[in-house]
């Protein structure tokens, strides 16, 4: 399966690595992204980037599964 991902990985056009990288970076900033409105609590942008983080967790896998099933 691995070998599966790393050969489509390998084949992704410019739109694949484009949504792959932009998930990189909300994931990588979503502290920053959530807490640039700064009226807001701390357990409240906790709150807010675990609900990012899931999203973006979601969004990765669901982009790893359309490269396994990819056919």
């Amino acid at each position: 399966m691995m070998d599966v991902v790393v050969d489509r990985i390998l084949d992704l056009s410019n739109i694949e690595y484009f949504t792959f990288a932009f998930n990189i970076f909300v994931y990588l900033f979503s502290n920053s992204i959530v807490s640039h409105h700064r009226d807001i609590d701390e357990d409240t942008i906790r709150s807010r980037t675990k609900l990012l983080h899931g999203f973006n967790l979601l969004v990765f896998v669901s982009f790893i599964a359309s490269l396994v099933f990819r056919s």
